[in-house]
């Protein structure tokens, strides 16, 4: 067990910017007054809307919610938190926006990025869920399970540089 949860943490960013625990992520978004606020004004309202089923207000919900956690406590990166798979998923919105360019789509798919970040670096609950996510995505690929990726329709061709994984 102790050795899965040292490969699931790595401090080396952290590290370098000298340690305050103030200054991790994890420790901004689960102590008072922000737990409080995260529960309260983000994550109750953000379950409400999915609970209605109402795609608008989850869309809206999922945008505010990456913006009041930025305005309050501050970007997600590599140098505030501790989780390899944090780190991963930062490392996969740059890789993803190298190639991906649409004006009309990027904001969406940035607030979920973010959204995404946040979640996994902020409470071991969600980033170990990440991780097991990804090992079932592994397993099916491993398995042969995934199907190939389809000709996409035009509209993506505009915006995906094909000098990224996706080839077509």
């Amino acid at each position: 067990m102790v050795d899965t949860v040292a490969k699931a943490i790595d401090l080396t960013h952290f590290l370098r910017g000298g340690f305050k625990q103030k200054n991790l992520f994890q420790h901004k978004m689960l102590t008072k007054p922000n737990f409080d606020y995260v529960v309260q004004c983000i994550k109750l309202p953000l379950q409400k809307a999915m609970e209605s089923r109402k795609i608008i207000p989850i869309l809206i919900y999922a945008f505010l919610f990456a913006l009041r956690i930025q305005r309050r406590i501050g970007k997600v990166t590599k140098e505030n938190t501790i989780f390899v798979s944090t780190h991963n998923l930062i490392d996969e919105k740059e890789w993803f926006f190298s190639h991906h360019h649409n004006p009309h789509n990027d904001p969406m798919f940035k607030t979920a990025y973010d959204i995404g970040i946040a979640v996994t670096g902020h409470d071991p609950y969600y980033e170990y869920l990440y991780r097991e996510h990804c090992w079932q995505i592994v397993g099916l690929y491993k398995a042969g399970k995934l199907p190939e990726l389809d000709e996409p329709p035009e509209e993506l061709k505009k915006c995906w540089n094909v000098g990224g994984k996706i080839k077509w």
